[in-house]
């Protein structure tokens, strides 16, 4: 009896190789040696579901080695690691290190500003009512 890893292993290759939008269904099932019907027990939506779950496996390889979560923020002798380094987060950081800077070191003279922008996330949640 085929497993769901074994039908996300079939299923990788030919969306990587057919695309998102170009994979078949049956092309998975032939791959995997079962029927179509077979696969929607594992992925009731169909493609969208298969999609997902590739998506998903190749998430998880492709971060299987890191020693670093990503989508963290891991300070490590003095340097940031992770997403969380990037995007906002580091522009908090670095304009909390502006001002503790300013605060112990009487001698430096200036202004810290701190301006935001917002992706199409944020500008599409702001104009829900």
């Amino acid at each position: 009896m085929v497993c769901w890893k074994q039908l996300i292993a079939c299923a990788m290759p030919v969306v990587a190789e057919q695309g998102f939008g170009g994979f078949s269904l049956e092309t998975i099932a032939e791959q995997a040696d079962v029927t179509r019907n077979n696969l929607y027990r594992y992925f009731p939506r169909g493609r969208p579901d298969i999609v997902l779950a590739v998506v998903a496996e190749a998430g998880r390889q492709l971060l299987g080695g890191w020693t670093v979560d990503p989508y963290g923020a891991i300070e490590r002798n003095g340097a940031l690691y992770g997403r969380g380094a990037a995007v906002s987060k580091s522009d908090f950081a670095t304009y909390a290190f502006a001002l503790l800077a300013l605060e112990q070191h009487p001698g430096l003279d200036g202004t810290v500003e701190l301006h935001f922008t917002c992706g199409d996330f944020i500008a599409f949640t702001a104009g829900k009512d």
